[in-house]
């Protein structure tokens, strides 16, 4: 290990562990108090790394979350229901409470009972004062891979929670913008999409090698995504370029729309992938909040091209699972709330859907 050059405090990784833990603990009560409780923490350290004088080292935590806040009492849960209780078309009221139950059920399921959860930082040490062993030496940021050699990097100190006056106005505009969806778009799928069972493919194939890697240059976020809301009962559709890959690691052989994500914008014009694919279809709508998301809904990145299967929404915080281009064991993985966050999409299926 690099960090035996130091011959101080750091000069083991368990060292730089035991640090990094307790600056996520104490990132974590700051940031999550009187909502969510942690415990049974579980800290793996890997791809060590030297980045402009300083060494990063990631850090995969593993942790039971719990969340403590009564469903009932969120901010956005009751801005919801206030909205709810203005609508006047039948139409809008069942699209509406079908995704006031679905925010409901995914709290409701995990109140007051520790859920096994991912959340993954990267610690950074500055070379010319580690030996110090001082925690000024270190910076922490919350950490969202893309592919083996991207990622997402949020400093700590930018993950907070918003003002409970905020979360209600949201919870208000999210019932809101329901109301003034097309009708079209909650109608034309003849369907049921069962989003728990997209869930559950996610949670168990998560830590699955993925069919498309970095080996052949290719990542398997949408491929993955794909076959998760497949198994959700959303059919594979030739003629629309959703399909799988009829040979196994050959994306040549897939739908344009299956293992695309939908951040570029193709040569026809039109920004092909499965969450815009979903959209185009009647299947699936973006979501006007982070806190309207739900399981079996997507997470789309908006600044890098990669997208996830929502695991969980509790219309505070949202855990995803996804894939790379290389293999991943962490599955449930909590999207902290940053400046990043809020600059994510959201697909959710539309109420008539579930």
């Amino acid at each position: 290990m690099r960090f035996g050059q130091y011959g101080g405090a750091f000069s083991r990784m368990s060292d730089l562990t035991s640090l990094a833990l307790e600056m996520i603990k104490e990132s974590l009560d700051e940031t999550y108090k009187g909502k969510y409780a942690f415990d049974s923490f579980s800290v793996k350290a890997a791809n060590e790394v030297k980045l402009d004088g300083k060494t990063c080292v990631d850090i995969d935590v593993s942790v039971n979350m719990t969340l403590t806040q009564n469903p009932a009492d969120s901010s956005y849960s009751k801005g919801m229901k206030k909205a709810y209780s203005g609508l006047v078309l039948d139409r809008e009221k069942d699209s509406a409470k079908t995704v006031i139950e679905a925010c409901s059920d995914d709290a409701g399921d995990c109140y007051a009972k520790p859920q096994p959860t991912s959340i993954l930082y990267r610690l950074a040490v500055d070379d010319e004062f580690a030996s110090s062993g001082a925690k000024d030496a270190c910076r922490l940021y919350s950490r969202v891979d893309i592919v083996s050699s991207e990622t997402i990097l949020t400093p700590v100190g930018e993950v907070r929670l918003k003002s409970e006056d905020y979360y209600f106005a949201l919870g208000e505009s999210q019932i809101d913008h329901l109301a003034v969806l097309p009708a079209a778009a909650a109608s034309r799928a003849p369907l049921k999409y069962n989003r728990l069972a997209a869930r559950d493919y996610a949670k168990l194939h998560g830590p699955d090698a993925p069919e498309l890697s970095k080996s052949i240059g290719q990542s398997d976020c949408a491929n993955f995504v794909s076959k998760s809301v497949n198994s959700g009962n959303i059919p594979e559709d030739p003629a629309g370029g959703w399909y799988r890959c009829k040979t196994y690691g050959n994306f040549y052989t897939g739908g344009v729309n299956w293992f695309r994500t939908g951040y570029y914008r193709q040569s026809n014009g039109v920004y092909e992938g499965v969450a815009t694919y979903l959209a185009r279809k009647g299947y699936f709508y973006q979501a006007s909040s982070v806190s309207s998301a739900f399981a079996g809904g997507i997470l789309f990145v908006t600044n890098a091209s990669h997208v996830a299967l929502v695991t969980y929404g509790d219309t505070v915080v949202v855990k995803y699972t996804d894939h790379s281009n290389i293999k991943v064991s962490h599955v449930d993985v909590l999207l902290q709330p940053s400046n990043y966050l809020y600059r994510c999409k959201f697909f959710l299926p539309v109420g008539s859907l579930m």
